[in-house]
């Protein structure tokens, strides 16, 4: 039988240049005795489509060892967490009951979705059957931490002993191998790049053996493989054969546009093509000399206008023989993550450069050098601010500004380019081969008109604006509905926020106006009276009541304050979850220093409806789809206007069944009212004011209130005298800059 060794291998493969189904999944399926996969969580979707070609690998009485690891919600985290710290091992976890009770909700059949996949699932059935496929689960084990086992590990096998293995995405999904744009390095065991290869291995081969120190890996408990055989009756190639099946069937990947530069026109906009005032930005910024700033809300398609305008641009270099350098700057790893996947769909090749991208020095180098060679070409660099300011991307930085092809800088959430350092690191080239496009559905940053105009003098005056009310009418965004819900401090809250009211009152006096001087004097009495009313008792009671209530339906985003309760020392996060999970409903937290995996597991998890809640503190902000997101509750935001705005942004993204969206904003008042005229009473209407200009903003693009504020809210305006605030409801964009 011809082995591995006797096909024709790439070193690299992606889906901008072959059918990775046909070029590299089915000639290894074809070879290959043994097939060896760690992939991201174990369910049923995930066993359908770990081999679209499962009956040809059986008919051969083919191998396949998987490991996978459970998607945990926080409340199965900490029960297992609990029992391995009392002595439960790899054979007892086998046997415990959360991780058996996590697999089996995981088997749901509903998450099958076509008989395709059934069909594999039955043929897997089969394997497991006659001794062919085993399953084993693995969770990484931390100082008494339990958390995913996330590795994507691919080892191919011939009878001769000759592998291949690779690494890294795609995923083992349809997404993964035919419909995202996707690559990964193949490496061959008698080839130059063994070293890698036997790596690969033995990094599998290690965790199957439980050789790993931190990775526990056990075999599916007998319960969990009598509910795949039930759910899925076992099934022999023999059998589908007589029935007329296969369970290869996969669409093919988006057509190419014929271009030198090998970009692509994605399906969606092939078929439908963009929304007229998609095109209208890209018009405007071409007319505008390649320069300009989109403030469009959330959810209209900024990185879609963005990435057909780049291609337009690097097409038209092209035709002058000229090379593209398409330049992403993003605020965060996530967003890079996911215009890796936008570009990828336009055809671009992106090299991430951040610190969740081993080896991207040497990438982007080579991508650069590429640049300079006579045939034109198109590539594309996506770097986080941090990495931008860091010394490593100082030399980067020189070589791009003496490049001499046309040069794209994209800002994508531009407002978090403005700081001194950041603006200093933005290339400066300034000829006519060069474009920038600055991205945000708030460009102005708060309190700061100069970083503001620095940024508007750098990407360009803002062409198109679209608010938020703009974009429910242009149905690029769901209606939704605004619930002001106003709680009070409890009495021992109410005797600590007045001694610092006092102190933050004696500090303004002694400020005598210097605002610099009394955000030095009274800086710890300002966070400790933010956090106690971001914490306060009554608003965590009412975030529990509100994501625990049974008509929500799920697919709730709880925004929390952070640190904790300045009087109890209580997390306001940690105090959520563990009520949410002790009540059995289905949550997980989502925070700025959760392990990157693992967030994006959550939302992934979110996203399928495997979980109601995600507890979301310092993140979920920027940039971050979540389409099935349906209702949101904020008990906490900062005074910065921004924050709210994208928070709200998060919510409104459509999805199939989604007609309206809910956001319900939790107040805190004072129990009591300072006397009038002192003070205390004079900075409590301040900061009363603070929090009306934020809810008023919210609420006037809502459904339920487009002509006059909620009755809650002039509630409370009436109270500290503040009817005024209402005086351009309906009418505010002070988000958006003017142009100059």
């Amino acid at each position: 039988m011809p082995g591995l060794r006797d096909l024709q291998w790439s070193t690299t493969y992606s889906t901008d240049k072959e059918d990775l189904v046909e070029a590299f999944y089915l000639p290894c399926l074809r070879h290959a005795t043994a097939y060896w996969r760690a992939v991201g969580y174990f369910s049923s979707k995930v066993l359908a489509l770990i081999s679209p070609a499962i009956e040809q690998f059986y008919v051969r009485n083919g191998k396949m060892r998987l490991v996978a690891s459970p998607a945990l919600s926080e409340k199965d985290r900490t029960t297992i967490q609990s029992a391995y710290r009392q002595g439960t091992h790899t054979h007892n976890l086998q046997q415990d009951e959360t991780v058996i009770m996590c697999l089996h909700r995981y088997l749901d059949p509903d998450r099958v979705q076509t008989d395709e996949e059934r069909l594999r699932l039955r043929l897997l059935a089969g394997m497991i059957r006659d001794g062919l496929l085993d399953i084993r689960v693995a969770v990484r084990v931390h100082r008494g931490s339990v958390d995913l086992y996330h590795e994507k590990i691919g080892v191919f096998v011939d009878s001769g002993g000759d592998y291949v293995t690779f690494n890294g995405s795609p995923n083992e999904s349809w997404n993964g191998w035919v419909r995202n744009a996707e690559s990964f390095a193949l490496h061959r065991s008698w080839a130059p790049e063994a070293q890698h290869a036997h790596n690969e291995r033995e990094l599998f081969t290690e965790t199957w053996e439980q050789r790993r120190p931190g990775i526990a890996t056990f075999r599916l408990h007998e319960t969990v493989v009598s509910a795949i055989f039930e759910q899925f009756p076992p099934l022999d190639p023999d059998e589908a054969k007589r029935a007329g099946r296969t369970s290869f069937q996969l669409p093919k990947l988006t057509r190419s546009r014929p271009s030198d530069l090998g970009l692509t026109v994605p399906s969606f906009i092939e078929e439908q093509g963009l929304r007229p005032y998609q095109q209208e930005c890209i018009d405007k910024w071409i007319a505008a000399g390649h320069r300009g700033t989109l403030a469009l809300a959330t959810g209209t398609g900024k990185t879609v206008i963005a990435l057909s305008a780049a291609r337009g641009f690097a097409e038209h270099h092209a035709d002058d023989r000229r090379s593209t350098l398409v330049l992403v700057v993003v605020p965060t790893v996530e967003l890079a993550e996911q215009w890796r996947r936008n570009a990828r769909a336009f055809g671009f090749k992106p090299t991430v450069c951040n610190s969740q991208s081993p080896g991207w020095q040497s990438d982007i180098e080579l991508a650069l050098s590429a640049l300079q060679g006579s045939k034109p070409r198109a590539d594309c660099a996506i770097v986080s601010a941090d990495t931008m300011t860091g010394d490593i991307w100082a030399r980067v930085a020189n070589t791009i500004e003496n490049l001499t092809c046309g040069l794209l800088v994209i800002g994508d959430e531009m407002h978090a380019l403005g700081t001194r350092r950041r603006l200093a690191c933005l290339p400066m080239r300034a000829d006519s081969a060069v474009g920038r496009i600055g991205l945000s559905a708030t460009p102005r940053r708060h309190n700061d008109e100069h970083g503001t105009q620095e940024l508007l003098d750098y990407f360009g005056a803002v062409l198109r604006s679209i608010s938020i009310a703009e974009a429910i009418r242009l149905k690029a965004l769901c209606p939704y509905i605004y619930v002001p819900v106003v709680v009070h401090l409890d009495s021992d809250e109410q005797d600590e926020y007045d001694i610092l009211s006092r102190k933050i009152g004696e500090a303004w006096q002694a400020a005598n106006g210097d605002e610099e001087r009394f955000h030095r004097i009274a800086g710890e009495s300002l966070t400790r009276r933010v956090r106690l009313r971001s914490h306060a008792a009554e608003k965590t009671a009412k975030g529990l009541e509100l994501a625990t209530d049974r008509g929500s339906q799920g697919y709730t985003l709880l925004y929390v304050g952070e640190g904790a309760h300045p009087l109890t020392g209580v997390s306001q996060l940690e105090c959520l979850l563990s009520e949410l999970n002790r009540r059995s409903v289905r949550a997980n937290k989502f925070v700025f220093d959760t392990d990157t995996d693992q967030r994006r597991m959550n939302l992934e998890m979110f996203q399928r409806g495997d979980l109601d809640v995600l507890v979301a503190m310092r993140c979920l902000d920027e940039g971050i789809d979540i389409p099935e997101a349906r209702r949101g509750v904020i008990l906490a935001s900062t005074q910065n206007p921004r924050q709210f705005v994208q928070r709200r942004g998060r919510l409104l993204r459509t999805a199939a069944g989604k007609d309206e969206a809910e956001l319900v904003d939790v107040l805190c008042l004072p129990a009591r009212q300072p006397d009038r005229g002192s003070p205390g009473w004079i900075a409590e209407r301040n900061l009363v004011a603070t929090e009306l200009t934020r809810a008023l903003e919210l609420a006037e693009a809502a459904r339920n209130s487009p002509d006059a504020p909620p009755e809650a809210l002039t509630s409370i305006m009436a109270a500290y005298d503040l009817m005024e605030l209402g005086a351009d409801y309906g009418e505010r964009t002070s988000w958006i800059p003017e142009n100059q």
